[in-house]
């Protein structure tokens, strides 16, 4: 047993020494697969793609006659609080809470990596500065506070940052006051949004597919968040889908994902029902991707490919 893991990791090893030596095109290429279905009922869309690839998703929609079409990922109407772009997440009218001198608040945000640097937030107390701090992927942020009923808690982004790679947002998790959780959706709580070059709700990458293709004419067109859980989000996206289109009575689809994660999504999608007719499509996006973050990415892809190939469907779905 010990002798055939030492030649799974000495193979490993010798094909991410070949990834690296490998020009990024012709690696990509190797690594993406196409198997395009030529009749379809359904399009399913990632929803985490960049809007460059905008205008080859219409193309692909206006080649084809689908029946539907289905992106998968966040809306702006999700459990946790997301903001894209500059702006405060404005919170009053805490409900069940008795305060007194001294209130404990904890919050639980998570930030992302843009241009070497983290998410920045600040929080006020009204108009009063409590504290500013970095936020990296998963911070708890704790402090104490005199508060009264009809104090408001604002928290501010104040660094978005976007290049072609990555995208600086702000996301509110979770918020405690004295050990009591506070439910950020709830009517009772008012929560509002506001941001300082777009007074409306903002919009996520899936929706600001969706609009795209609204203004191009194109109808039938539904958003699915997917579950956060478990240990595979890929995995998550698949079996969804393929559970959200069969119910509505579909028997085949296309997925439209980036060349580097078709692979892996591809077989997220057969695992998921190996029954189901799905096909996959391809976006090239080599040219979008810096020389080290390519060889990153494609082993980071090798590695997920791998581990929806080995890990049983009952683990993958466990949480469910």
């Amino acid at each position: 047993m010990l002798k055939s893991y030492k030649k799974v990791l000495f193979s490993l090893a010798l094909l991410v020494l070949l990834i690296n030596i490998i020009d990024n095109n012709n690696i990509i290429k190797l690594f993406s697969i196409e198997q395009k279905l030529n009749k379809a009922d359904v399009l399913i869309i990632e929803g985490w793609l960049n809007q460059y690839n905008n205008n080859a998703i219409l193309n692909i929609i206006k080649q084809h006659n689908y029946k539907a079409i289905l992106i998968v990922g966040r809306t702006s109407l999700e459990k946790n609080i997301f903001l894209f772009m500059n702006g405060d997440i404005i919170i009053k009218n805490f409900e069940n809470i008795n305060f007194t001198t001294k209130n404990n608040f904890v919050l639980h945000l998570g930030g992302s990596k843009s241009k070497h640097a983290f998410t920045f937030t600040e929080i006020y107390k009204n108009d009063s500065l409590v504290t500013a701090q970095t936020i990296k992927r998963n911070t708890e942020v704790v402090f104490n506070s005199n508060w009264s009923s009809s104090d408001s808690l604002v928290i501010k982004f104040t660094n978005d940052a976007r290049d072609k790679y990555s995208d600086r947002n702000l996301v509110l998790k979770n918020c405690f006051v004295n050990e009591n959780r506070i439910e950020l959706l709830s009517d009772k709580n008012f929560v509002s949004y506001w941001h300082s070059y777009q007074n409306t709700d903002y919009e996520t990458n899936s929706e600001l597919i969706k609009n795209y293709l609204v203004r191009s004419q194109i109808t039938n067109i539904e958003i699915l968040p997917t579950s956060r859980k478990g240990i595979s989000k890929t995995y998550n996206s698949a079996y969804e889908a393929i559970t959200r289109i069969k119910n509505q009575g579909y028997t085949s689809a296309n997925i439209v994902t980036a060349d580097y994660h078709s692979r892996r999504t591809f077989l997220s999608y057969k695992k998921a029902d190996k029954n189901f007719d799905m096909g996959v499509i391809a976006l090239n996006e080599q040219s979008h991707k810096g020389r080290i973050r390519s060889k990153l990415r494609i082993v980071k892809e090798l590695f997920g490919s791998m581990f929806i190939k080995i890990v049983p469907k009952a683990i993958l779905e466990s949480h469910y």
